[in-house]
């Protein structure tokens, strides 16, 4: 079963540690030894349309052979480390932020502009950022996504709460709201799923303040920031608009199909856009909808940004650049190959491709697009790569914030203690 840490928790830095076996199988493998290597962590459903990917390719370049080496995310980073420790890596390696930066900075991954046949003019500079490093290109977006704010209008309905204006909520009108479905429903349904176990809402919350997760190769908020955000989920357990930290830790563990946002145990709660469309699927006929974080037009400046949800990366090693650099393209630019995959990546960052296939979305991706589509006009500053060592952030930011829900440490030295472990991960 696909846990909702695995699911919710979701691209990008919030994918946090797990374990695929990178083995090559599937429809993809025409031969072992000489064949293009091709690697990516998803579900099954996304293995069985990156197959057909796959098999389209080499149906249109029969010279070139494609090993598929599909897995899950549980295992895929420790993997793909003993592979490229070994000189052995895949030739075509999906990536995430902030894992690149380490795998750049390594050596590890090809600089994509020595390569022809990645024509990396038709992506947004915004969305390439977390790929660029040093000003070497290490990732070409295979999807955009965003955090969101999603919420189950039928719960809203049942308990006679009213949506606030979400395009000019603060954080406040956010705890406000969650207290009072709670109230409304006898405590039976929470106000909100967790927003502190993942660091991608505190970054959010962060670039309203004019703050960033990160500043060059240093941390780029302040403990104050920091301390802010712990008294504010603090305030959230408080006054009951959201589980007990026991019931977060047990419901955050929970399968995607027990997600409590399609259960109706929840309102609201905080996920990528790309994930919408699996979790409307697994709830059947709940209404789920989504909308922009609370406080992007109550503070300085907006914090919200569009990435790229996965970025495809070609080895440094590989001795079929241009080669890996055509499937590259291929996954990315050809509409054929687009109307096999849709948004399982994200709404498809080439203009082309999201043109011609967006009215083949189901409901989700419908509504993730149009989501994408609006608060891209919003952003004010794209993320920037995270440095090395930025990966610590994924296990750290959990677990002091779990300090502080449980009362084991204070506010000031759970901020304290975290700024101190990624201050060290980052020198």
């Amino acid at each position: 079963m696909i846990t909702r840490r695995g699911f919710l928790g979701l691209t990008g830095a919030s994918l946090a540690a797990g374990g695929l076996v990178l083995t090559g199988c599937g429809t993809g493998t025409r031969s072992s030894g000489s064949a293009l290597r091709f690697a990516w962590w998803g579900n099954d459903v996304r293995h069985r349309l990156t197959e057909k990917a796959v098999d389209l390719f080499t149906e249109d370049h029969p010279g070139v052979e494609v090993t598929t080496q599909p897995g899950d995310w549980t295992g895929y980073w420790d993997k793909l480390a003993v592979s490229v420790a070994g000189g052995d890596a895949p030739d075509v390696i999906q990536q995430v932020d902030p894992y690149i930066a380490e795998y750049a900075q390594r050596g590890a991954l090809a600089d994509l502009r020595d390569i022809k046949g990645i024509d990396l003019s038709r992506f947004d500079e915004g969305v390439m950022a977390t790929g660029i490093i040093d000003g070497a290109v290490y990732g070409v977006p295979s999807g955009l996504t965003s955090i969101a704010v999603w919420y189950n209008a039928g719960v809203l309905k049942e308990v006679g709460v009213e949506l606030p204006d979400t395009d000019a909520w603060s954080w406040d009108d956010y705890a406000r709201v969650c207290e009072r479905v709670n109230k409304r429903s006898g405590g039976r349904i929470a106000g909100s799923n967790p927003l502190s176990f993942d660091h991608e809402t505190f970054t959010v919350f962060a670039r309203q303040r004019g703050e960033a997760l990160y500043k060059g190769k240093s941390l780029g908020f302040t403990k104050d920031t920091l301390e802010e955000w712990f008294e504010y989920v603090l305030r959230l357990q408080g006054s009951k608009a959201t589980w007990s930290a026991q019931k977060a830790v047990e419901e955050y563990a929970k399968s995607v199909e027990e997600n409590a946002l399609a259960t109706g145990r929840a309102a609201f709660g905080t996920g990528w856009s790309n994930q919408f469309t699996g979790v409307m699927e697994a709830s059947k006929d709940v209404d789920l909808r989504m909308v922009q974080l609370p406080g992007e037009s109550s503070g300085p400046r907006r914090g919200i940004y569009v990435k790229a949800s996965q970025m495809y990366s070609i080895s440094a090693k590989s001795v079929r650049k241009d080669d890996a650099a055509e499937l590259v393209n291929a996954m990315v630019s050809d509409v054929a190959i687009g109307k096999i995959l849709l948004a399982d990546r994200g709404v498809p960052a080439h203009a082309k491709v999201l043109a011609a296939v967006q009215d083949k979305f189901p409901k989700g991706d419908v509504l993730a697009a149009a989501y994408i589509d609006k608060v891209g006009k919003l952003v004010q500053t794209p993320l920037p790569p995270s440095p090395v060592g930025a990966s610590t952030m994924v296990t750290a930011f959990p677990r002091h914030t779990q300090d502080v829900l449980f009362k084991r440490a204070s506010v000031a030295d759970a901020a304290e203690s975290l700024i101190s472990e990624m201050t060290q991960a980052l020198s």
